[in-house]
């Protein structure tokens, strides 16, 4: 009902409010559309929710590689450090992607450069698994612990070496 609303252009407050379900939102969420997400987080809709399974809106729109969506998230409140399911945060995800505008729009709106998933690892070891020198570069220039170790003892450069990142 709210997709058919909004593909209408119905604006009304209290008309949207009433369609606005966590489904719809994460719908919009993983479908990239910004205008649906701004107007159901406007419709008062949380940025902060989470499935029962544990995933949250902000992994997911990282997960669908859309920056817009993400920054809309952020700007309504969504906690930039805030972990799923799988243990992860935001910005390991967008370093698993290489993602270098992502990375940066996370850590300009205040994520744990440091922050460790489930296995101890950090953005940094899961970008040095990449060929995105860019993200690496970005992160140690953001004061990313090089020598941290996971929940294994590796460091970043062992991650990196392991993946064959490393020459």
């Amino acid at each position: 009902p709210y997709d058919i609303a909004v593909a209408e252009g119905h604006k009304d407050a209290e008309l949207l409010k009433a369609l606005a379900t966590p489904e719809a939102l994460r719908a919009a969420v993983t479908s990239g559309d910004k205008d649906s997400v701004e107007a159901l987080l406007a419709a008062g809709m949380d940025p902060n929710s989470s499935t029962e399974g544990g995933s949250n809106l902000l992994n997911d729109a990282v997960k669908a590689g859309n920056a817009d969506v993400v920054a809309a998230l952020i700007a309504a409140g969504a906690n930039v450090n805030s972990v799923d399911e799988d243990g992860d945060t935001a910005l390991c995800k967008a370093a698993d992607l290489g993602s270098k505008e992502m990375v940066a729009l996370l850590l300009d709106n205040g994520a744990d450069v440091n922050g460790r998933d489930r296995s101890g690892r950090t953005a940094l070891h899961r970008a040095a698994k990449t060929p995105s020198l860019d993200v690496v570069s970005m992160l140690c220039e953001r004061g990313a612990d090089t020598k941290a170790k996971d929940n294994e003892g590796a460091t970043p450069l062992h991650a990196g070496a392991a993946a064959g990142s490393v020459p």
